[in-house]
């Protein structure tokens, strides 16, 4: 999992250095909102598919949450 630090201009995001189009393979993309959180995902890629990737995703998080945890 990568996590990436962007600017919010009025509503359009920039990502410097990292297009995402190039890491997803796929113009336009989907985005589901959740409200604080915005998912990008590939228009070809299914929901079950994004489903299981949502899982990783948590499991990742919970961990850099131990991670943080551990640091205190």
């Amino acid at each position: 999992m990568s996590q990436v630090e962007v600017k919010n201009y009025n509503g359009q995001i920039y990502l410097r250095g990292v297009n995402l189009k190039d890491i997803l393979k796929s113009n336009p993309l989907k985005v589901i909102t959740v409200q604080d959180i915005a998912i990008f995902y590939s228009t070809s890629i299914p929901l079950e598919r994004v489903r299981s990737l949502l899982k990783h995703a948590q499991r990742e998080v919970e961990m850099m949450i131990e991670g943080e945890q551990y640091e205190k």
